[in-house]
C-alpha cells in the first residue's frame, strides 16, 4: 500500500483520547497532530504539491494555541524572527481583528477558527517541566461560569499551601491571590490563567508529570484527570479553606471560567500544557550553546529567539520544615538557527520521518523551541522538506538543502540573520536572569 510508503511527519502529542480514522485513505504524507507544527506542516505540504492526510486524535486543531495559551510569546522573542506560515497565521488572526499587523495576542476561538480556514486551503484531514492548564478567565459576572467542583477533593494536598498561609497570617504579612496565580489580560475582558514560576504554589502539577511520556494513552487520560483534579482542587480551596485569608477567598470567588470560551467542553481548555516529554534524539542535537553562542547553521531552516525558560521540576524536601522548588530556568533570548538535522532521525534507524514537535534538542536548548509560534516555524520547514523528499522518492537525509533554503525564502520563510536586525532579546521582560 502507497499509504505505508508515505513520508510520516511526527509530533509528539498532548491528548487525552485516540481516535481512529473512519476510512483509509491514501496520501504522499500523512501528519499526526493538528498542533501548530503539524497545521504548519500539512499547509507548506500541500502548497507544494502533495497530497496530505492530516490525523488529529482530539476534537479540536490547534494545540495550546485553540486551548487557553493566547500569546505567541513574542514579549520573550525578536519578531523579526517570525516569518512564512508563522507569521501569515498572525496576520490572518490580526485581520479578524480588524487590523493590518499581526494579532500576537488573541482567543483560543478565534484562533481555532483561523487554522480552521486556513485548513480547508489544502482540505486536510483533522483527524520534563512541570504541567497546567492554561483556563481563560474572567470577573464580569455577566461571562461569568463558576468553576466545578472538582469530584475527589482532598484538602490535604494543598498543606504545604496551608501551612505557609497559616505562618504570614501569624507574622501580619499581607497575602492576594496573585501571590499563587497569574493573570494575563486579554482581549475581550478575558484573562488567560498560567502556573505562577514565583510561587511556592500554583498551578504547576509538581511530579504530576513524570510518568506523561512514557505513558499509554489510558494512563495519559488518567494523568490529564489527575491535573484537572489537582487545578480545580486548588481552586476550591482558594476559595473555601480555612487556613487562607478572607480577602483571597473573596477574589477566588469572584474569579470564574469565561463563558465565550471552550463552551463544548464545560468552559474548560481542550489540552493540558505538556511543556516537554519525549523527543527525537536525531541527525543533530541542538544544546545550549547552539541557542547562546554558536547560532549560525548551514542548514538552518528558520530563527528561534525565545528566552531558556523553564519552569519547576520538582519540590524538594530540605529539612522536616523546609523544602524546595527545584528546576526554574531563565535565560536572555538569542536569535539563533534552527538546522535542519534537528528534525530528521538518523539515516539509519529511519528515512522517512520528520519531526518538527519533539525534535532533537537537549532540556535547555528546547526550551527555547517549545512554543507554538516556533513550532510552526519548524512545521513549515517539514511541510515543505516531506513534499521534496515524497515528490522525488528520497530519503530525508538526502534532501537537497539549499532547494529546501530557497523554497523556505520563496514562502518568506526567515531563515536568514538580517542586516541591522537585533539578535538578542534586549528587554528582559520578567525577573533576573538565574
Amino acid at each position: 500500500m502507497r499509504f505505508l510508503k508515505s513520508t510520516i511527519i511526527g509530533i509528539t502529542l498532548a491528548t487525552t483520547s485516540l481516535v481512529v480514522a473512519a476510512e483509509l485513505k491514501e496520501a504522499d504524507i500523512i501528519v499526526y497532530s493538528g498542533m501548530p507544527c503539524g497545521i504548519a506542516a500539512s499547509i507548506s505540504a500541500t502548497r507544494g504539491g502533495a497530497k496530505v492526510i492530516l490525523v488529529e486524535p482530539t476534537r479540536h486543531v490547534g494545540g495550546l494555541s485553540t486551548s487557553g495559551l493566547n500569546t505567541a510569546e513574542t514579549e520573550h522573542m525578536l519578531k523579526w524572527t517570525i516569518g512564512g506560515f508563522a507569521d501569515e497565521f498572525y496576520h490572518q488572526l490580526g485581520k479578524h481583528y480588524g487590523r493590518e499587523k499581526p494579532a500576537y495576542n488573541f482567543e483560543s476561538s478565534v484562533a481555532e477558527k483561523v487554522y480552521l480556514d486556513m485548513l480547508k486551503e489544502g482540505d486536510a484531514h483533522p483527524a520534563p517541566m512541570n504541567y497546567n492548564f492554561r483556563l481563560t478567565v474572567t470577573r464580569d459576572s455577566r461571562l461569568l461560569v463558576p468553576f466545578p467542583a472538582p469530584k475527589h477533593y482532598d484538602a490535604d494536598r494543598y498543606a504545604l499551601l496551608r501551612n505557609w498561609l497559616e505562618e504570614q497570617v501569624a507574622q501580619n504579612e499581607p497575602v492576594t491571590l496573585k501571590r499563587f496565580l497569574d493573570f494575563y489580560g486579554r482581549r475581550n475582558g478575558k484573562f488567560e490563567l498560567n502556573n505562577k514560576q514565583s510561587a511556592i504554589f500554583s498551578l504547576g502539577h509538581f511530579g504530576g508529570q513524570f510518568d506523561w511520556p512514557d505513558a499509554s494513552y489510558e494512563e495519559r487520560e488518567k494523568i490529564f484527570e489527575d491535573h484537572m483534579e489537582y487545578t480545580l482542587g486548588l481552586f476550591h480551596f482558594l476559595a473555601n479553606d480555612d487556613s487562607v485569608p478572607a480577602n483571597v477567598k473573596e477574589e477566588m470567588k469572584a474569579v470564574g471560567l469565561h463563558k465565550g470560551e471552550f463552551a463544548d467542553n464545560g468552559h474548560l481548555p481542550y489540552q493540558l500544557y505538556v511543556r516537554e516529554a519525549r523527543r527525537m534524539r536525531g541527525e543533530y542535537v541542538v544544546r545550549q550553546q547552539d541557542v547562546q553562542t554558536d547560532r549560525r547553521k548551514p542548514d538552518g531552516i528558520g530563527i528561534s529567539s525565545h528566552f531558556i525558560d523553564c519552569h519547576h521540576v520538582q519540590r524538594v524536601a530540605l529539612n522536616e520544615n523546609e523544602f524546595v522548588n527545584e528546576g526554574r530556568i531563565w535565560r536572555i533570548g538569542y536569535a539563533y538557527q534552527i538546522p535542519y538535522r534537528s528534525i530528521i532521525p538518523k539515516p539509519t534507524e529511519c528515512t522517512n520521518l520528520l519531526v518538527p514537535g519533539a525534535a532533537s534538542f537537549t532540556h535547555v536548548a528546547y526550551c527555547t523551541l517549545r512554543l507554538e509560534s516556533v513550532w510552526m516555524i519548524t512545521g513549515h520547514a517539514a511541510g515543505v522538506a516531506a513534499t521534496i523528499t515524497a515528490m522525488n522518492d528520497t530519503d530525508v537525509q538526502k534532501i537537497n538543502i539549499p532547494l529546501l533554503q530557497d523554497k523556505l525564502r520563496a514562502q518568506k520563510q526567515v531563515i536568514d540573520f538580517l542586516p541591522g536586525k537585533p539578535e538578542k532579546c534586549e528587554d528582559l521582560n520578567g525577573p533576573p536572569e538565574f
